[in-house]
């Protein structure tokens, strides 16, 4: 089972939230387009993003426990999916060489023009420009750039809320209202 988690502003709704959650996000710069994000397995993305974007101690955390490999998702981490995503592009780049490319936009288009066999999507981005001497990497060699992420920014995005099935999305942060949930 694979941790994920969801911020939200903290409205002092709890129950609200735990029987009408996860929340759909339909903003126009969501990475991978309209759906119901979380962030996988590292809890400091969801902090991270409750402060950016609602302010220290504004904010609640909310925990659903899912078994990715019983559902089907465009894992964008996955060599071979990048490189059809890439032949994707490649493909688009051709037919409207003029359009800006965006993750969103090059989903959008697969959703609309394929058999979109997936109801969640995975991917991971990196913060530009990368802070190489920052405790979130190591480097594979002293002498080389590349670096190995500690602490990826990977998101999930699940298309489809049914797929969380009944009671598993519970506030766990802050801990006055994870009353008796285990953190």
């Amino acid at each position: 089972m694979s941790k994920l988690y969801q911020t939200l502003e903290n409205r002092e709704n709890v129950d609200e939230i735990e029987a009408n959650g996860p929340y759909l996000c339909n903003r126009s710069d969501a990475w991978l387009g309209p759906g119901y994000y979380y962030w996988e397995a590292f809890i400091y993305w969801a902090h991270h993003w409750g402060k950016t974007c609602y302010g220290l101690g504004n904010y609640v955390i909310c925990e659903t426990l899912l078994d990715l490999k019983t559902i089907s998702i465009l894992n964008l981490l996955d060599p071979e999916n990048l490189y059809d995503f890439q032949e994707c592009i490649n493909a688009i780049q051709h037919l409207y060489p003029s359009r800006k490319l965006t993750v969103p936009v090059v989903i959008k288009y697969l959703k609309e023009h394929t058999s979109f066999p997936y109801v969640a999507i995975k991917a991971s981005g990196l913060l530009s420009p990368i802070n190489i001497d920052s405790n979130r990497y190591i480097k594979f060699n002293p002498t080389m750039e590349s670096v190995l992420d500690l602490r990826p920014q990977v998101q999930i995005c699940l298309l489809e809320k049914s797929v969380i099935g009944d009671n598993n999305f519970k506030v766990i942060f802050p801990q006055e209202y994870a009353s008796g949930y285990a953190i």
